[in-house]
């Protein structure tokens, strides 16, 4: 299935039932049960309005008009027609997006000007790496949190967070420590050379288990810690806040984190500014009177007690070759449960958190969740696992 277009030729990936482990890129969409699944990588996950109408314009037209919120802060168009992914491809670019090694530096949508900089001192570097030899692992990803710790739990090879003028790093299974900007850069080069040396599928978890010996840099880092699950819960802030920076800002949030073409036209024309993605699948916006309510009536959610909130799935059989299980309805389903609880009961706390998954991949979420119910291989049912 080549398309030939910008860049030359691009063979779609096509995975196959209970495959695992292929991810969908820019460059390499990924052909499942409902189509071609193409995800687009925003940098910084920034969407400006003009890339937000393309994204719309590119899924109402040659895709089935689903557009989803992934939990690295990115989008994906599902449904793409194999015959259109290269008109697909050619409009995204037109914008701006697409651009190689968007998605290697993320940042939180609360970051300020300094954690901006950083980013693009990070992200030069690393396509300077790149443009030098092999490639890195489509999820090899570092990210820069923001001054009040709201991502401080997202999943990366490197986590940097400011402490003062240095920044504190930490690298799941290595360690962590304080060092100067300067140093920031150079431990993350080094860091993306030692996972490229062992392949261009590996992170930092293969680069341990392959036993290699650690560069100086990143040996004075301190003990080993661990991944924070638990740092992160869905579904994140929601409505009208004051972000770490001391701006207002709007967080709305899609039912299961996915709206179509018309939705996102429809928040593009209302943001006063760039939209962001958060790792919580909600969109960030400008503060301004009266967003919080339009974006209400648009059917995004903008209250924590919302009954969708807290509510992850992903799309289960009406999309993946993983599954028998139709985890879109069941999620639905716990949807309107939640919310003929809600007119029974005096609910001033936030909902509990249920993640729905067709099988035991459970790629919607690895943040922290109450409950996940786990569709049955013969797609009969769900079973719940409690927390």
């Amino acid at each position: 299935m080549p398309y030939v277009g910008y860049g030359g030729p691009m063979q779609l990936l096509a995975v196959g039932h209970k495959r695992t482990g292929a991810c969908p890129t820019f460059e390499r969409p990924v052909l499942q049960r409902d189509g071609v699944l193409l995800r687009v990588p925003l940098v910084g996950g920034a969407l400006t309005r003009d890339r937000a109408l393309a994204v719309a314009d590119v899924a109402a037209t040659v895709g089935s008009d689903t557009i989803e919120l992934t939990n690295r802060g990115n989008l994906q168009l599902r449904g793409v027609r194999e015959g259109q992914v290269g008109v697909a491809l050619d409009r995204l670019r037109s914008v701006g997006l697409g651009a190689p090694g968007a998605a290697l530096v993320s940042i939180s949508p609360f970051a300020g000007p300094r954690e901006h900089d950083l980013r693009g001192a990070l992200l030069a570097a690393l396509d300077a790496l790149l443009a030098n030899g092999p490639t890195l692992a489509p999820k090899f990803a570092v990210h820069i949190d923001d001054a009040g710790g709201w991502t401080a739990g997202r999943r990366a090879e490197a986590v940097l967070v400011a402490a003062g003028d240095d920044w504190a790093v930490r690298v799941p299974g290595i360690g962590g420590g304080t060092v100067p900007a300067s140093e920031a850069v150079a431990l993350v080069t080094t860091l993306a050379e030692a996972c490229r040396a062992v392949g261009d599928q590996a992170r930092v978890a293969d680069v341990l288990a392959a036993g290699i010996a650690l560069p100086s840099v990143l040996s004075r880092l301190g003990r080993p810690q661990a991944d924070p699950v638990g740092a992160v819960a869905a579904p994140g802030p929601l409505g009208e806040v004051v972000g770490p920076d001391g701006h207002r800002i709007v967080v709305a949030a899609p039912v299961l984190g996915r709206l179509d073409g018309a939705a996102l036209a429809a928040v593009a024309h209302r943001a006063d500014g760039p939209i962001r993605v958060t790792p919580w699948r909600s969109l960030v916006l400008p503060h301004r009177p009266g967003l919080t309510a339009e974006l209400g009536a648009l059917g995004l959610v903008v209250r924590p007690d919302h009954p969708a909130a807290g509510v992850i799935s992903c799309v289960g059989a009406a999309g993946c070759w993983q599954t028998e299980a139709d985890a879109l309805a069941e999620a639905h389903r716990q949807i309107a449960t939640r919310r003929v609880a809600a007119r029974q009961i005096d609910r001033r706390s936030s909902p509990a958190v249920v993640h729905v998954t067709g099988c035991d991949k459970r790629c919607a979420t690895r943040g922290p969740v109450d409950v996940t119910f786990v569709g049955r291989p013969d797609g009969r049912g769900f079973d719940e696992v409690r927390s």
